[in-house]
């Protein structure tokens, strides 16, 4: 008895289970649907597949319906992008005159009420294809926008291709823009497919080398642009040194300090030099026939002092004794070697002339005296026989000197600080002419 209870327990559950699972599906009712389905926003040459209930019902063209029925879930689908296909490959075979026009629909799903006729429409919108153009520059936004939106569009603003030439964007082209066309961060509206490029400007740059000065009008320049380049033509250095523009060499040669070139290509210009020193020369009041100069390295001068010079008759001169400075010579020519700054000055002494005058006699010590030096002069002889009355005893006696000296000594000397005239003075004598006139006279009355 005891072993059977446990069978008897196990039978009267499955019957209950049987029980209850019985009462179960005699209380469910299948649901059903029964939809029309709409398509709005596609053109009548394109189509869109429609699933109910997860099986695929049938196509349905832009502006046409398509009724169905069935039993089970609730879910509604067509498809998102018409034609199918999307996101489309190079060539894709749209409909002749719809390159680049597809269809989205935003809201592709829907659930229908169960038990019940309803109808849904599905509304399609336009997308146009943007293809983003460039030769350079990692152009971006290419792809599909919603028809009537700005699609954003990018390029990089300047592409190096080597050292010395690069692509500059110029400017979109193709579409309506909602910033300046030259701008590379850009939106194009969409109202239609659009096709946009970039252009794009050569560049090229110009290299001005210079070991002076500052060179001015390198950089880079737009292809077929106008480069101006300069340099100044004298950089003053240190110590009596000068750097002359001499030319341009390279790409370019002139010898305009201020260049004008159009840019076709790449260009070097390099400025070229040369040394100057500086000549300084000081005549000391003198006369020399070159002035302070400027003189390349390594040229050759020739300087030749005039001596004497400054020179006023019989009053003053200057007389040339040297050259003294970077070049000592007592020569008054020299010749100077320009291997850096240099400065000579001609050294002169003073002279000044002497006039000794005299109507008589015979004078010494006229003539040209060194500044300060001692000038001696003299007459001679001191007493003369008179030219009429000399045969009777008339004579002429030195008295003196007057002028810039006055002594009676008929020697003397002078010393030489300006230019000096001195002239003898002379007295004529006649005591022994009046004795032997009288003399005469009485010897006649006598013999009378």
């Amino acid at each position: 008895m005891r072993k059977s209870r446990p069978l008897i327990l196990l039978l009267l559950g499955l019957v209950s289970v049987f029980s209850l699972t019985v009462g179960a599906s005699a209380g469910l009712k299948e649901t059903y649907h029964k939809v029309t389905v709409r398509i709005a926003g596609l053109p009548p040459f394109y189509s869109t597949g429609v699933w109910a209930g997860g099986v695929f019902r049938g196509t349905v063209s832009g502006g046409g319906e398509l009724y169905v029925e069935w039993n089970g879930t609730s879910l509604v689908m067509v498809e998102k992008y018409v034609p199918n296909g999307y996101p489309y490959y190079p060539g894709f075979p749209f409909h002749p005159g719809y390159w680049g026009i597809a269809y989205v629909c935003l809201k592709n799903c829907w659930n229908a009420p169960p038990n019940q006729t309803s109808t849904v429409t599905f509304h399609y919108f336009p997308i146009y294809y943007l293809e983003v153009k460039s030769s350079r520059g990692h152009p971006k936004g290419t792809g599909w926008y919603p028809a009537g939106s700005w699609a954003p569009i990018s390029v990089e603003e300047v592409v190096e291709e080597s050292k010395n030439v690069r692509y500059k964007f110029d400017r979109w082209e193709g579409g309506r823009f909602s910033a300046d066309p030259s701008e590379p961060l850009n939106a194009v509206l969409m109202d239609g497919p659009k096709t946009v490029e970039a252009v794009w400007k050569a560049q090229y740059r110009i290299t001005v080398l210079t070991e002076h000065g500052k060179a001015r009008g390198g950089g880079w320049y737009d292809e077929g642009g106008t480069a101006t380049i300069s340099v100044e033509p004298l950089v003053e250095a240190k110590n009596g040194t000068r750097y002359v523009f001499s030319g341009w060499t390279g790409d370019l040669t002139s010898d305009d300090p201020i260049v004008t070139l159009t840019v076709t290509r790449p260009t070097l210009i390099i400025a070229n030099w040369k040394k100057q020193y500086y000549l300084a020369i000081d005549p000391n009041g003198g006369i020399v026939d070159q002035q302070s100069q400027w003189l390349d390295e390594g040229a050759i001068l020739t300087i030749n002092a005039e001596t004497p010079c400054n020179v006023v008759e019989k009053g003053s001169r200057l007389i040339f004794i040297g050259w003294s400075g970077s070049v000592t010579s007592i020569s008054s020519s020299i010749t100077i070697v320009m291997d850096g700054p240099k400065s000579v000055s001609a050294n002169w002494k003073k002279q000044y002339y002497l006039q000794v005058i005299s109507d008589y006699g015979l004078t010494t010590g006229e003539g040209w005296y060194d500044e300060g030096s001692i000038a001696s002069f003299s007459v001679t002889p001191t007493k003369l026989k008179m030219e009429k009355w000399g045969w009777l005893g008339a004579t002429r006696v030195f008295s003196g000197w007057v002028g810039d000296v006055e002594v009676t000594s008929p020697i003397g000397t002078t010393v030489m600080d300006k230019p000096k005239r001195i002239e003898a003075v002379w007295k004529e004598n006649y005591f022994w002419s009046y004795v032997a006139a009288s003399m005469l006279v009485s010897a006649a009355a006598i013999g009378g």
